[in-house]
C-alpha cells in the first residue's frame, strides 16, 4: 500500500464512528450489501444501536412552482379532532373514560353514527388494548351497541386487540437514545393493513412506550417513527391514549411528562370531570366529563364537548344533547336545503365540488341567503352531502380536461320506468 493509501485509510478509520459507517481493510473481498426495496417499511434498518444501517432512500425534493391544479383535501376520522396520516393524543386521568372514548368511536366508524356529537369516518379500525381483557371490552361493546340501538352484527369493522398482562412495546431504545421498532410493532401495523383500518387506537402510552417519558428525543421517536409509521401506512389516523401528569392535572392542560408529547402530537384533547381533577378532589358530578381539544395543528384548539356517563356509554350534556326525533328533523331540514342549492346552482351553470377547495359545496352553500335564513350552517350541510352520496341521491362527476381534471355534484337521474 502506498503512503497516500495509507494516510486515506488511516483517515476513514478515525471518522468511522461519527459518519456511522463500516470500514472494510482494503483487499479484503467484502461484498456490498444488496439494495433493499424501500417501498415497505424496512424495520432491519431500526437498528437501536446505530450500526450497519442502510443507505436512506433518495431525498424527494419538491418545486412548488411545478404543481398542477389544487392540492388534496385533509382528510379526517373526526373533523378538527382527528387528522389522518398522523398522530393524536387523548390524555385522562385514571378512569375518567379514555378506553370506552375509544371504543365508542370504533363503533362510531363501523355503523357510520355520530360520534359524542361529531361525523366520522366510515371504516374499519383497530384498537390495541393493554389495560383491559376481552371480556370487559366485550361488556362495554354490548354497552355501546344498545346506546346506539344496533345490533352486535353491525360493526363487523370493529376489531379488537386484547393485550392485558403482556409484553406491549411498540418501541424500545439502546444506551445511546437511538430507538427500534418491536416486533410486536410489525404484529400490528400487519394487522391493521390486512382489516383495511382507517383508524387505530393505542391504549395507553404507558404500556407501549420503552422509554423515558421526560427524554423529548425518545418521546418524539416514539410518536413519529413507531406510530406515525402506522398512521402513514393506513392513510388514516393514530389515536394515542396517555395518562397526565401531576404538573398536568394541576396546570389544566392534561399533558404529561416532556413538552415532546404535547409537540409531538398533532392534536391533542384532555378528557377530564368538570369539578376535583385540578385540585385532585373527587368530581362534584361523577358522571359528566368534558373533552377539551387543547392542541391542534390544523384546526382552533380550546374547544371543548360536554359529554354524561350513561348506562355504560357517553352521550352529549346539555344544549347539544339533542335527542333522536329532533336530530332525525335537523338532518332531514339540512338535506333539504342541500338538494335545493345544488337545483339552484346547477340550474345557474355553477358547479359545487365535493373535496375541500374555493368551490366546495358546504362552503358555497352555507353563504347563501337559504342556508342562513333556515339556520343551517357549513358543517350541517357537509353531513347531509355525505348522506345524500351515500343514499344515491347526488353523485360525483368528473368534468374538465386529462390535464386539469376536476369534479363535481350532481344529481343522480331518476331510474326509467320498466
Amino acid at each position: 500500500m502506498s503512503s497516500f493509501d495509507e494516510l486515506v485509510a488511516d483517515a476513514v478509520t478515525r471518522n468511522a464512528a461519527h459518519a456511522r459507517i463500516r470500514v472494510v481493510p482494503p483487499g479484503n473481498g467484502a461484498a456490498k450489501p444488496p439494495q433493499r426495496d424501500r417501498s415497505e417499511v424496512d424495520y432491519d434498518t431500526e437498528r437501536a444501536d446505530g450500526a450497519d444501517r442502510a443507505e436512506p432512500p433518495p431525498l424527494r425534493i419538491v418545486s412548488p412552482a411545478g404543481l398542477v391544479g389544487f392540492p388534496p383535501p385533509r382528510e379526517w376520522i373526526a373533523e378538527d379532532w382527528l387528522p389522518c396520516g398522523v398522530v393524536s393524543g387523548i390524555y385522562g386521568n385514571g378512569g375518567t373514560g379514555k378506553s370506552l372514548i375509544a371504543q365508542q368511536l370504533q363503533t362510531s366508524m363501523a355503523v357510520n353514527k355520530s360520534w359524542l356529537g361529531l361525523d366520522v369516518m366510515q371504516a374499519p379500525s383497530l384498537g390495541v388494548y393493554c389495560e383491559d381483557d376481552n371480556d370487559e371490552l366485550w361488556r362495554r361493546h354490548d354497552a355501546i351497541c344498545a346506546a346506539y340501538e344496533i345490533d352486535r352484527g353491525a360493526t363487523r369493522d370493529v376489531h379488537w386487540i386484547s393485550r392485558l398482562g403482556q409484553d406491549n412495546l411498540l418501541m424500545v431504545f439502546a444506551r445511546n437514545g437511538v430507538g427500534e421498532i418491536t416486533p410486536f410493532h410489525r404484529q400490528v401495523l400487519e394487522a391493521a393493513l390486512d382489516l383495511k383500518a382507517r383508524m387505530v387506537a393505542v391504549d395507553t402510552a404507558a404500556d407501549t412506550f420503552g422509554g423515558s417519558e421526560n427524554d423529548r428525543g425518545q418521546v418524539r421517536q416514539y410518536v413519529q417513527r413507531a406510530l406515525g409509521s402506522i398512521a402513514l401506512r393506513i392513510k388514516g389516523s393514530v389515536l394515542c391514549c396517555a395518562h397526565p401528569s401531576r404538573t398536568g392535572l394541576s396546570s389544566g392542560e392534561g399533558d404529561g411528562g416532556s413538552t415532546g408529547w404535547s409537540n409531538a402530537f398533532r392534536s391533542r384533547a384532555y378528557l377530564s370531570a368538570p369539578a376535583g381533577d385540578k385540585d385532585g378532589g373527587e368530581p362534584l358530578d361523577p358522571d359528566a366529563r368534558i373533552l377539551q381539544r387543547r392542541k391542534a395543528n390544523y384546526a382552533a384548539r380550546n374547544d371543548q364537548i360536554h359529554l354524561r356517563w350513561s348506562g355504560g356509554c357517553f352521550a352529549l350534556d346539555g344544549a347539544g344533547a339533542a335527542g333522536g326525533i329532533d336530530r332525525l328533523a335537523a338532518d332531514t331540514k339540512a338535506e333539504a336545503v342541500f338538494t335545493d342549492l345544488l337545483a339552484v346552482y346547477l340550474g345557474e351553470g355553477r358547479d359545487v365540488s365535493p373535496n375541500r377547495s374555493n368551490t366546495f359545496a358546504a362552503t358555497e352553500f352555507a353563504k347563501h341567503p337559504v342556508a342562513k335564513a333556515k339556520g343551517v350552517g357549513k358543517d350541517a350541510l357537509e353531513a347531509a352531502m355525505n348522506r345524500l352520496l351515500g343514499a344515491g341521491h347526488i353523485r360525483i362527476e368528473p368534468i374538465g380536461p386529462p390535464s386539469k381534471r376536476t369534479k363535481r355534484l350532481v344529481f343522480v337521474p331518476p331510474r326509467a320506468e320498466p
